[in-house]
């Protein structure tokens, strides 16, 4: 149920990502394709997690999972600037905040690891 839970917070984050886009190019697409195969294998890693909790390599396999995931969103973020998709211009101190915001998790599961040994 979790995984489900997971998959659908990222699916609805993504879709709200992309309405703010006034369209696509080839490099945002290769780009969400990525990040949503990683989504769509998710399932793998939290099953791990779930039948083996108190396991170090199973826990860092999961940390070093969402980590990945977290780090592929600045990466959508930075495709659809540097390609001038979204609908209104960002400003310095905006773009700022969106990508410390979400290499913040990243951080937080990279962190994770060693505590789990």
């Amino acid at each position: 149920m979790v995984p489900f839970i997971w998959i659908a917070v990222y699916w609805r984050a993504n879709h709200r990502f992309t309405m703010t886009l006034s369209g696509m190019n080839p490099a945002y697409v290769r780009s969400v394709l990525l990040y949503l195969g990683f989504i769509a294998i998710l399932p793998l890693p939290a099953a791990m997690l779930g039948e083996y909790p108190a396991n170090p390599l199973a826990v860092s396999l999961f940390a070093l999972y969402a980590a990945v995931v977290s780090s592929l969103e600045v990466l959508l973020f930075v495709v659809a600037d540097r390609g001038g998709l979204f609908v209104a211009p960002l400003n310095a101190a905006f773009r700022r905040q969106q990508i410390i915001g979400s290499l913040s998790p990243a951080l937080v599961f990279l962190l994770s690891i060693p505590i789990a040994f």
